[in-house]
């Protein structure tokens, strides 16, 4: 996987890093939602507050890039089939 990796060094990069960005920003507004605080669950007063589907949908979603980043196609399909039923997209 490391000389797949090589030669799109900057892709992979890029990857992981909208992975990680992704799943951190689901796991704070969770966070928030579980204790409450409003600072983790809205940025500012005047902007609407992210719902806890959409949290859950970021911290699923960036998982489930990880999983497609290192070739684990069952984590990505539990993830993408967890993604539709607990956010009821399909």
């Amino acid at each position: 996987m490391r000389n797949l990796a090589a030669g799109h060094h900057f892709a992979w990069t890029g990857v992981l890093t909208s992975a990680v960005i992704s799943s951190l920003l689901g796991a704070v507004v969770l966070m928030g939602w579980y204790t409450h605080n409003e600072a983790l669950i809205q940025i500012n007063p005047a902007f609407v507050p992210m719902q806890y589907n959409t949290a859950l949908g970021f911290l699923l979603t960036g998982l489930g890039i990880f999983a497609i980043a290192f070739f684990q196609w069952t984590t990505c399909a539990i993830s993408t089939s967890k993604i539709s039923q607990d956010t009821h997209l399909f």
